[in-house]
C-alpha cells in the first residue's frame, strides 16, 4: 500500500495486520514455517537490537499524528488552515469531539491526539494553557500517573499550571500538599520566565524538538528492552559489507542461527555434532571460534583467532 494513503487515512486493524503478514512472508520467505526471530522483535528499533522495521499500524498512527501536529503547530499550512476553520472555530484541537459528519481524514486526525499528547513537551510561560495533571510539562509522563489512587479524589483535572504559580514563583506549599517531596523538588527546579509570555511546546522524543514519523512510531511502544548484544549489533550495522551478511551477523549475535545444536533441541535432527571436526556439538561459538577448521580459516585470512 502506498505510504501516501497511510499518511492520510486511518487504516483498519485487519488491513495493517495483512500488510505485516505480507512483509513477514517477504522477509523470511513464504516457505518459512518457524521464523528464527519473532516478528515483534524484528520490529524493534536498531538501537535495541531489532531491525527497525516499523509495524504498519504504528506507522499509520505516526503518519496521521504528523497531520495532527500540523494542525496545532503550522499556522501557514493551507490544509491546516482549512481544517481549523472547518472544525475548530469554537473549540481547541484537544477539546474537539468526534462527530458522525466529520470526514474520514479528520476523524483519523482526532484519533491521533493521544499520541500527540504522549510526545508533546511543554515549556512553561504563564502556565495558563498547560493542564497541571494531564499534560507532560515536568516529566515524560503525566503527573496524574505519579500520585497514589487515594489522593486522586483531591485534585481537579482541569487545574492549570498557572494556579501553582504566585508572583512568578512556584507555590511550594500547594505543591507539597499533594505531591511527593521528590516530585516537588523536581518541579521547583524548573525555571519560570521573568516576564509574561505564552506557553510553548515541542516534540519531546526528537532531540531537535521537531515532529518526526520515526520518533512517533517508536513512542507507541510501552517498553523497549535492549537486547544483551545490542551494542555489538549497532556496530554491525556500520560495517561496509553486503546487507545479507549483516543479517547473518545479526542472527549470529542473537544466537538464532540454525546450527545443529539448535536443530537438535527442536527435534529436527538427532545428531548435533559438528560436521567439520566431528568432535564437539555444533554451537555458534564452536562453529565460528573453537572448531579447528574455523581456526584454520581465521589463520589463512590473517585474522587473529577470536577465542583463545
Amino acid at each position: 500500500m502506498p505510504n501516501h494513503i497511510m499518511s492520510c487515512f486511518k487504516c483498519s486493524k485487519k488491513l495493517t495486520n495483512n500488510i505485516d503478514k505480507q512483509a513477514r512472508s517477504f522477509f523470511w520467505g513464504s516457505d518459512m514455517k518457524c521464523a528464527p526471530v519473532a516478528w515483534e522483535e524484528v520490529c524493534q528499533p536498531k538501537s535495541t537490537g531489532g531491525l527497525g522495521i516499523r509495524p504498519s499500524a504504528y506507522f499509520n498512527n505516526a503518519a496521521i499524528a504528523k497531520l495532527a501536529w500540523k494542525v496545532i503547530n503550522d499556522q501557514d499550512n493551507w490544509w491546516s488552515q482549512i481544517m481549523r476553520r472547518k472544525y475548530l472555530r469554537k473549540v481547541s484541537f484537544f477539546q474537539a469531539k468526534k462527530k458522525q459528519k466529520n470526514s474520514i481524514a479528520w476523524s483519523g486526525v482526532l484519533d491521533a491526539r493521544d499520541l500527540i499528547m504522549k510526545g508533546m513537551r511543554w515549556i512553561i510561560g504563564n502556565g495558563k494553557n498547560i493542564k497541571f495533571w494531564t499534560f507532560n510539562w515536568a516529566f515524560d509522563c503525566h503527573l496524574l500517573h505519579l500520585i497514589p489512587d487515594n489522593k486522586r479524589n483531591m485534585i481537579n483535572l482541569e487545574e492549570s499550571v498557572a494556579e501553582s504559580i504566585i508572583n512568578g514563583k512556584w507555590d511550594k506549599a500547594k505543591l507539597a500538599f499533594v505531591l511527593d517531596p521528590n516530585i516537588v523538588k523536581q518541579i521547583l527546579s524548573i525555571p519560570l520566565p521573568v516576564c509574561e509570555q505564552e506557553d510553548e511546546y515541542i516534540w519531546g522524543p526528537s532531540s531537535n524538538g521537531k515532529f518526526s514519523i520515526k520518533s512517533a512510531t517508536w513512542l507507541q511502544y510501552d517498553h523497549l528492552r535492549k537486547h544483551s548484544q545490542s551494542k555489538l549489533i549497532n556496530k554491525l550495522w556500520k560495517l561496509n559489507v553486503q546487507p545479507k551478511i549483516k543479517i547473518f551477523g545479526w542472527l549470529l549475535l542473537r544466537g538464532r542461527l540454525k546450527t545443529r545444536d539448535r536443530l537438535s533441541r527442536f527435534g529436527i535432527i538427532n545428531d548435533n555434532s559438528c560436521l567439520l571436526c566431528n568432535r564437539d556439538n555444533e554451537t555458534a561459538d564452536h562453529l565460528f571460534g573453537y572448531c579447528e577448521f574455523t581456526k584454520e580459516v581465521w589463520r589463512l585470512a590473517n585474522i587473529n583467532t577470536p577465542v583463545d
